[in-house]
């Protein structure tokens, strides 16, 4: 049986790594809005203005989260709901 190894280089394993725990940090912020009933996915992407599906794609990890969409979700999911009137 064959078998293969290969080395993806430290670059991109820090890089995967670090956009690991910067997702998971945002789904344990949208976890904690949603369990206080103050932030849904569907609401979540209405305020960003893109359908709820890229939300979803985006914090599930299949699609990729550039700074900007990761600047985007960490300014919503975090801001305090009483500042958004």
């Amino acid at each position: 049986m064959t078998s293969f190894q290969f080395d993806i280089g430290g670059r991109a394993r820090n890089a995967g790594r670090f956009i690991g725990r910067v997702r998971n940090e945002l789904l344990k912020a949208l976890s904690e809005r949603k369990k206080d009933g103050k932030l849904s996915q569907q609401e979540l992407a209405k305020k960003l203005e893109v359908h709820r599906s890229l939300i979803n794609r985006q914090l599930s990890g299949e699609a990729n989260l550039t700074l900007r969409s990761l600047a985007d979700l960490a300014w919503e999911t975090t801001r305090d709901p009483a500042d958004q009137a």
